[in-house]
């Protein structure tokens, strides 16, 4: 073999040498690109199926309503007033023009100028004299809990109207603030019809003063824990709340709200699926 051949070799040789760390980092690079995109189209993709399943756009339009409605109370005629508009908001975003998912009228156990009714509409389930009752209080502020509770509410309802749970799952407007335990006495007196009917739980929306929307506290911890909520004292009286029902005042609603109360909407649809199984 000749010299020059061998210089031949040699620098191929180099060449081989210089090219490879590149061709590693190129192929490094290139399969973090690939990771990420992958977890971008993965997290699209289930924006999209929540979106879906929940009607982003129509939860947006109840939220921007929902910033039009006056405060409620029972304590003023204009408060009192309020409360009922809500209550005829909500029934008509559920079902506009009076067509499929029915809301029945009952009484309250509050008692003269005070007394509205409620509403509630069921989605029945396999046990259809058995309630799992989810109650959305109809007194509030102003405010971004107000505006993503009211939101969100209308959308959820929909979306749980071909789920066919175990139990029937039974949607309560309800005109007073009280303890899950105390909205139970009431709905017995006032929403069930006969001694073969009973609820399997009450669950309350609670709005709460001081929490990030970052917070860990979400709805999907506890939808993703039935053992843990199966272990809780008086587990069958139960009241939850997420980020997005913190009471502070709000001038608009920001796409961080958006993006959060749909993503929140979507949990409290899976953790009422479960505890309705």
């Amino acid at each position: 073999m000749s010299k020059s051949t061998d210089n031949k070799s040699a620098r191929k040789f180099w060449w081989i040498i210089m090219i490879l760390p590149i061709g590693l980092v190129i192929g490094t690079v290139t399969s973090v690109i690939n990771h990420l995109r992958q977890n971008e189209e993965k997290e699209a993709q289930l924006e999209f199926k929540v979106a879906v399943a929940l009607n982003a756009k129509d939860i947006q339009i109840a939220m921007e309503r929902a910033q039009l409605l006056g405060e409620r109370n029972l304590s003023t005629k204009l408060g009192r007033k309020n409360t009922s508009s809500v209550s005829r908001f909500i029934q008509g975003s559920v079902s506009p023009g009076g067509t499929g998912i029915q809301f029945t009228k009952a009484n309250t156990n509050a008692s003269g100028e005070n007394q509205l009714q409620l509403a509630y509409a069921d989605i029945e389930g396999a046990k259809k004299n058995e309630f799992v009752a989810v109650v959305i209080e109809l007194i509030g502020e102003k405010g971004q809990a107000d505006t993503a509770k009211l939101g969100l509410t209308p959308s959820l309802i929909r979306s749980l109207a071909e789920a066919n749970p175990t139990y029937t799952l039974r949607f309560i407007l309800s005109p007073e603030t009280q303890s899950a335990s105390k909205h139970a006495q009431s709905l017995r007196r006032n929403t069930l019809s006969s001694e073969k009917q009973k609820l399997h739980k009450v669950i309350v929306l609670k709005e709460q003063d001081s929490v990030d929307i970052s917070d860990p506290n979400d709805w999907k911890t506890l939808a993703s824990r039935p053992a843990h909520l199966a272990s809780m004292s008086n587990s069958n009286f139960l009241e939850i709340t997420h980020p997005v029902l913190r009471k502070q005042p709000t001038g608009r609603i920001s796409p961080e709200l958006s993006k959060a109360t749909l993503k929140a909407a979507d949990q409290l649809r899976m953790l009422i699926l479960k505890l309705a199984d």
